[in-house]
């Protein structure tokens, strides 16, 4: 498998593509359908999981995150729902422990 700069590649999705700012799913999928179209077949796809030749979902929403909280121009509707809702919770959690 390629050496590939997985943060550029993100950061270029994030950038043109603004449904994969609200979307990690999109993001993922946009992702897999780029670097695995190749082989074409799902099966295939599937077997490059199981090998580990797939870039982790998770390390792909990780970076992201990581990108919108640098670049407010990535970001999308819902980054400050969510950021206010997480603090929220937040505020509500350390209400409970008091």
């Amino acid at each position: 498998m390629e050496k590939i700069n997985l943060k550029e590649i993100i950061k270029s999705y994030l950038k043109y593509f603004e449904e994969t700012r609200d979307d990690d799913n999109y993001l993922i999928c946009r992702y897999n359908f780029e670097y695995h179209k190749k082989s074409g077949y799902t099966i295939d796809f599937l077997n490059d999981i199981r090998m580990g030749k797939v870039v982790n979902f998770d390390y792909i929403k990780r970076i992201r995150r990581r990108l919108q909280e640098k670049h407010p121009e990535l970001r999308g509707k819902k980054y400050d729902e969510r950021k206010r809702k997480k603090q929220e919770e937040f505020k509500e959690h350390i209400k409970s422990v008091k």
